[in-house]
């Protein structure tokens, strides 16, 4: 397994990977005793859900947040990768997986995060995470991390490192880095889109977008009156059914079927 860190000879992930799916999280606390917080970036909303339960069940705290583009962010960022020919379905059927499998969760924007300095202060005071000047620089520090985006391993690496050159030939087989604007290493930006969508798709499926769009709204981590109790259940018109739930885990076996 190719480790973050950037050394080839660093066992972690072998380590972590022998000890067994359902402790992941143990192995990773147990390997690193001053760690008290791990950040699990998977997106797969059936990981999710099976991981939250089993770790519930062992005591661990866990906080589930969901950093959410609008339909024109995320149409903008498939375009860079020319798979935006299914976008709505993808943005749509995503969100409906997470609301029928996740029960407790927060929401924040993709664009407030990554452009209002105050907002990563905010995020960890309502996870009661230690907040500290500087913690979005997290290229000054070395990180065992696995799989993840591209785009943000790259940052780790010095511009003249290998590993660096690496990612960068990967980014450029897959994402036209002609309509992105901003390159520069080490820097956070935001790229706004540059136009509203007429797209059919966004047009046949407002009401159901508009839907989901004011659910992830009313669970932003700002929001000091969540009540999980009292809060609104996504309807059924915004949850995904069995079928799709099946299809999601059908399609997560065949990925790990292939890693092995």
């Amino acid at each position: 397994m190719d480790c973050g860190c950037g050394d080839s000879n660093c066992d972690i992930w072998k380590r972590i990977y022998s000890a067994g799916q359902d402790n992941i999280y143990r192995t990773i606390f147990d390997l690193f005793p001053g760690v008290n917080t791990i950040i699990d970036s998977s997106k797969d909303p059936t990981w999710i859900s099976d991981r939250t339960n089993q770790l519930l069940k062992t005591g661990l705290k866990v906080q589930n947040i969901i950093i959410w583009k609008t339909p024109q962010e995320f149409l903008q960022s498939r375009i860079k990768r020319g798979k935006h020919k299914a976008w709505a379905r993808e943005w749509i059927n995503y969100h409906k997986m997470y609301f029928r499998l996740v029960e407790k969760w927060i929401s924040i924007r993709y664009s407030e995060l990554v452009s209002d300095p105050d907002s990563l202060k905010g995020l960890c005071n309502a996870l009661d995470i230690t907040y500290f000047s500087g913690k979005e620089r997290y290229w000054e520090k070395t990180h065992h991390t696995l799989f993840g985006s591209t785009r943000a391993k790259i940052h780790l690496h010095d511009e003249k490192s290998e590993r660096f050159d690496k990612y960068k030939t990967e980014l450029e087989s897959r994402i036209d880095m002609s309509k992105s604007v901003h390159t520069q290493q080490r820097h956070i930006y935001y790229e706004m889109p540059e136009n509203n969508i007429d797209d059919r798709a966004f047009v046949r499926n407002k009401i159901v977008i508009n839907e989901i769009q004011e659910t992830l709204v009313a669970r932003n981590y700002a929001n000091k009156e969540i009540d999980y109790a009292l809060i609104q259940e996504p309807s059924s018109r915004i949850r995904a059914n069995f079928s799709l739930e099946a299809y999601y885990r059908a399609k997560r076996h065949a990925l790990r079927l292939l890693l092995k």
